[in-house]
């Protein structure tokens, strides 16, 4: 899917932060990396920035929270799976800038998620060079798991009307 410059800024028009959010895999299972201020499991992820293409910020956002290790780890191009779009509860809006690409401010209301897939040609992780504490390698049902552990305030989420939304 073609993402470019102009959707990107209508979806910051409307009040979405626009995002990619991308897991890595090998052949059988997924990369989690886990935030210990945060106590959280997730996938790696950042803000898309004005005047950036989605691939332009995987490649920054990968370099910056993972490393030239794991980076250079990475077997062909990302691919693209889906979006998302979460809305976050009113106490919580506004509460980071968001501009235009002409530098207009926007009230923030949520996050507009690009979801990608990249392959791993090795296992061999050295966390030291992230901005992570630990990662584990899960399958489905083990990530599952870590997903519905998840207390952090306003990491919890339930959909309605087809939308995600945080609750506190």
């Amino acid at each position: 899917m073609e993402i470019d410059l102009q959707k990107l800024d209508q979806i910051r028009i409307s009040g979405f932060r626009p995002q990619v959010v991308f897991c890595l895999l090998d052949e059988q299972k997924t990369l989690l990396f886990y935030k210990e201020n945060h106590k959280l499991w997730q996938f790696p992820q950042g803000g898309i920035k004005n005047n950036e293409l989605p691939e332009q910020a995987l490649e920054r956002e990968i370099k910056e929270e993972l490393g030239p290790g794991i980076f250079a780890l990475i077997q062909g191009p990302a691919q693209f799976i889906g979006e998302e779009k979460i809305k976050f509860p009113p106490s919580t809006r506004d509460v980071k800038s968001l501009f235009t690409d002409q530098g207009e401010k926007i009230k923030m209301i949520g996050k507009k998620y690009f979801l990608y897939v990249f392959y791993l040609n090795s296992k061999d992780i050295n966390i030291s060079e992230t901005e992570f504490d630990d990662f584990l390698w899960v399958d489905y049902n083990q990530g599952k798991e870590k997903a519905q552990k998840i207390y952090q305030a306003g990491k919890y989420m339930e959909q309605k009307n087809g939308m995600w939304i945080m609750v506190n």
